[in-house]
C-alpha cells in the first residue's frame, strides 16, 4: 500500500496520523528533528509569505508534508488556538479551469468557518471568478479586444473586499493558517503558471502562510514552456518562480541511515522467504534464516542505493522488486547456495534493469567450493534470463 499521501488513505488511518503524525514504525531518521525545525521557522516568520520546500522527484516531499500538515494542527500558536493548516494537492484539481477557486473552496473546506463567515468569503470569490468568465467571453466574441477592457477600478474593488473576508477567516483561526500547495511541478505549464499568479495575487493576506513544495530549477523550466522562451531567467540570474516567493527550505538529502530504515522495513527477516543455509562451516542453523548472510545481503544494497542516490520511491520500487524475485526463483540464488551470490545477481539484474549505473562493481563471490564455478557465464546468463 502506498503510504506517501495520508489524505488518500482511508479515514481509520487518517485518524491514526492525526494522532500521531510521526509514528515510530514509520518515521525515517531525522524527520522529527527536520519537522521540528521547519515548524519554528514557519512560525517565526512574518506574513503574508510564500516559500518553497525543495526536493526531487521521489525524494520524500508529500510523504513528510502530509504529516507536518497534521503535526502543525497540534502545535499551539495564538492564545493557546492550534495553527491552522490546510493541505491541496494542486494536480489532482488541474482539470478545473480556474486555480483560485480550487484554492479557496480547498481552504473554505479545511477550516470550515461559520456560516456568516463562508457565505462573505464564497459570495467574493464568486464575483472575482465572474469578472474572469465575463472577460473571457466578451473576449472570445469581439474582433477589438479594447472594446471589452475589465475596469480596473471595480476589479481592484472586488480584490480588496476579497481579501478582507480572507483575512476574517484567518482571524477566526488564531491569527495563523499554513496553505501547503503540492504538486504544482506535475501540472500542465499553463495551469502551474496561473497557480503562482493566483497566490501572488489573490493571497498575499496577513497570516497566511503559504508552503509550494516542489523543485525551483524544475518550475523555472514549467514556465519557460508556457512563455515559449529559451531562458525565462532574469536579471542576476533570478528565475521567474522567485518573483512570486521569499525563500526556499530544502527537504534534507537521503541519510545512509534512512536507506537501512527504508530497505530493512521490506527487505527482513520476516518478510523474506527461505533463507540460504551456510557452507562456511558457521553453526548449522536448523534450516533458519542465518541471519550472518542475511544481514550482508542488505547491508550490500544498501551501499548500492547509496552510492547510487536513489530516491526514496525508487528504492522502495527496487525493493519490493528484489523480494518479489527472491519469493518467485529463491530455490535458484537464496537456498543451498554459496555465499554472496544474491548480491551478485541481483545487482547484474539490476543493471541489465537499467535501475542502477554500470559502473558499479558486483560483490566478490566467497567460495564455499572450488570446484563450483559461479562465475561462469552461461550459469550466469541462464539464472538473468529467467529473471529477466
Amino acid at each position: 500500500m502506498d503510504i506517501s499521501n495520508i489524505y488518500e488513505l482511508s479515514e481509520e488511518i487518517q485518524n491514526k496520523y492525526k494522532e500521531n503524525p510521526f509514528p515510530d514504525e514509520e518515521v525515517r531518521p531525522g524527520m522529527r528533528e527536520f519537522a521540528e525545525k521547519f515548524k519554528k521557522e514557519i512560525l517565526g516568520l512574518p506574513t503574508p509569505y510564500v516559500m518553497v520546500l525543495e526536493g526531487g522527484y521521489g525524494v520524500g516531499k508529500t510523504y513528510f508534508i502530509t504529516r507536518f500538515c497534521e503535526y502543525l494542527k497540534q502545535v499551539r500558536f495564538n492564545k493557546d488556538v492550534p495553527v491552522a493548516s490546510v493541505y491541496l494537492n494542486l494536480w489532482e484539481n488541474d482539470y478545473v479551469v480556474d486555480p483560485f477557486s480550487v484554492i479557496v473552496g480547498c481552504i473554505l473546506s479545511a477550516l470550515n468557518p461559520a456560516d456568516e463567515l463562508r457565505a462573505a468569503v464564497k459570495s467574493k470569490a464568486i464575483k472575482i471568478t465572474n469578472n474572469f468568465i465575463k472577460f473571457g467571453l466578451r473576449v472570445a466574441g469581439c474582433d477589438d479586444v479594447g472594446d471589452v477592457l475589465p475596469d480596473p477600478s471595480a476589479n481592484k474593488q472586488d480584490l480588496k473586499e476579497f481579501k478582507a473576508e480572507m483575512a476574517k477567516l484567518v482571524q477566526a483561526n488564531g491569527g495563523k493558517v499554513v496553505l501547503i500547495v503540492d504538486e504544482i511541478d506535475r501540472c500542465k505549464p499553463d495551469y502551474a503558471v496561473k497557480a503562482l499568479e493566483t497566490i501572488k495575487h489573490f493571497f498575499g493576506i496577513d497570516g497566511l502562510f503559504v508552503i509550494l513544495t516542489t523543485k525551483l530549477d524544475f518550475m523555472d523550466s514549467i514556465c519557460e514552456a508556457y512563455y515559449g522562451k529559451p531562458d525565462c531567467k532574469m536579471n542576476m540570474g533570478e528565475g521567474y518562480i522567485q518573483k512570486f516567493v521569499q525563500s526556499k527550505k530544502i527537504l534534507n538529502p537521503v541519510s545512509k541511515e534512512e536507506y537501512q530504515f527504508i530497505v530493512k522495513g521490506i527487505l527482513n527477516i520476516n518478510s523474506l522467504p527461505l533463507r540460504r543455509t551456510t557452507n562456511m562451516g558457521w553453526p548449522d542453523t536448523g534450516g533458519k534464516a542465518n541471519m550472518r548472510e542475511v544481514e550482508y545481503f542488505l547491508e550490500t544494497l544498501i551501499d548500492v542505493f547509496y552510492k547510487s542516490k536513489f530516491s526514496i520511491r525508487k528504492t522502495m520500487d527496487v525493493c519490493r522488486e528484489i523480494l518479489f524475485i527472491i519469493k518467485q526463483y529463491h530455490q535458484d540464488f537464496w537456498t543451498d547456495v554459496v555465499t554472496t551470490f544474491p548480491e551478485f545477481i541481483i545487482i547484474k539484474y539490476l543493471k541489465a534493469k537499467g535501475f542502477i549505473e554500470s559502473h558499479i562493481s558486483e560483490p566478490e563471490v566467497q567460495w564455499s567450493d572450488p570446484d563450483f564455478d559461479i562465475q561462469n557465464e552461461n550459469f550466469i546468463k541462464k539464472v538473468l534470463d529467467r529473471l529477466l
